[in-house]
């Protein structure tokens, strides 16, 4: 029996990452230069947070053009309301028909950080450098159009009361990182995530309007396995644990998380490639192959379709267990038997109503 793998791991030889300063100032390296994780490549100065205020805000004793601001002044008032500033900053008056005001962080030093293993390959003079490096990709059913990187923190799969608890208690700071929170994201938890600062939020599931929610405030938000109450395939939450406070890049557009490879790491990558080539001429002095034996030798290779034996992973797409992950327990004519995590009894699942997971 074969059936579609559905393959959530790959390893990228040729990868290519940007590392950018958000404005102009200084780069540290050069063009061949080998790099890794936390290599000081560059640093500028520029104001790192800004908050908008609407026209009825009141600022208070604001009689000039732009006026300094300590942390936990008063920086005016909303709706009655005293707003206290929140960093210190300069406010300023918007210059525009909707008005308003614009309150931004005081200058600060920023440094940028390599954040992956690689060799320079490109350095754009005062603005940036192109990197060649190996990833292994994580792909995601779906995730936002949002392009960061950051440190990430991958928490214990949870029960759902849990997961607020863990957002707040198991990483004293998220300001910045990429969090996978669990098997299922709700929409408290991708809102607490938003307050704290995280950059995106990795998760099994997560229903739509939690979804479009975090589409709403620009949150990066990476559902691995479907929409609904899903769990995380088993070899994936390992392989996101193993690799916990490492720099990881999000990449939303093209529906993938890249991890850096260490060099320990790229020695587990196989070097083989497909020689279709020299498949071919061989084949010409040979006895024109069965259909199946050409399923095999091509098909399989691709990593399309394979050989479904006891032992595998797959997801189930057929009810009362739709979306549930298990291991293939045996291999019947037309149908498999799979067990589930922590039940002892198994559930027959007939073809065509699962995929392989790799």
């Amino acid at each position: 029996m074969y059936a579609p793998v559905l393959k959530k791991l790959t390893d990228n030889k040729d990868t290519y990452i940007e590392r950018a300063l958000p404005s102009a100032g200084e780069i540290f390296i050069k063009e061949g230069d080998e790099v890794r994780p936390f290599d000081k490549i560059g640093e500028c100065v520029y104001s790192q947070r800004r908050t908008i205020y609407p026209s009825s805000f009141k600022p208070d004793n604001f009689k000039t053009d732009r006026k300094f601001y300590y942390a936990g002044s008063v920086l005016g008032k909303l709706k009655s309301k005293n707003i206290q500033s929140p960093y210190n900053g300069n406010l300023s008056k918007i210059d525009n028909s909707r008005g308003g005001y614009s309150f931004d962080e005081a200058e600060s030093k920023y440094v940028l950080l390599s954040g992956t293993w690689g060799k320079v390959q490109k350095v754009y003079e005062k603005r940036s450098v192109l990197i060649s490096t190996i990833t292994r990709d994580l792909l995601f059913a779906a995730s936002t159009e949002v392009h960061v990187s950051g440190e990430l923190v991958v928490f214990p799969n949870p029960m759902e009361i849990l997961e607020k608890y863990y957002l707040e208690s198991f990483s004293k700071n998220n300001l910045g990182k990429i969090v996978y929170v669990g098997h299922f994201a709700d929409l408290e938890v991708v809102k607490r995530a938003c307050e704290m600062g995280t950059v995106a939020v990795l998760a099994g599931s997560a229903h739509r309007s939690t979804f479009n929610y975090a589409k709403s405030k620009g949150l990066g938000f990476g559902v691995i396995s479907g929409f609904g109450v899903l769990e995380t395939p088993d070899p994936i939450y390992r392989f996101l644990s193993s690799i916990s406070y490492r720099h990881v890049f999000f990449q939303g557009e093209g529906n993938i998380l890249r991890i850096p490879m260490s060099p320990e790491d790229q020695k587990t990558i196989s070097s083989s490639k497909i020689d279709v080539n020299n498949d071919n001429k061989s084949s010409k002095n040979k006895k024109k192959k069965k259909e199946e034996n050409i399923l095999n030798e091509s098909v399989t290779e691709l990593n399309i379709i394979r050989e479904v034996v006891p032992g595998l992973d797959v997801i189930v797409l057929q009810s009362p267990n739709f979306g549930k992950i298990g291991t293939v327990d045996r291999v019947e004519d037309s149908s498999i038997f799979v067990k589930f995590n922590n039940e002892n009894d198994t559930a027959e699942v007939k073809l065509p109503n699962f995929f392989l997971i790799e």
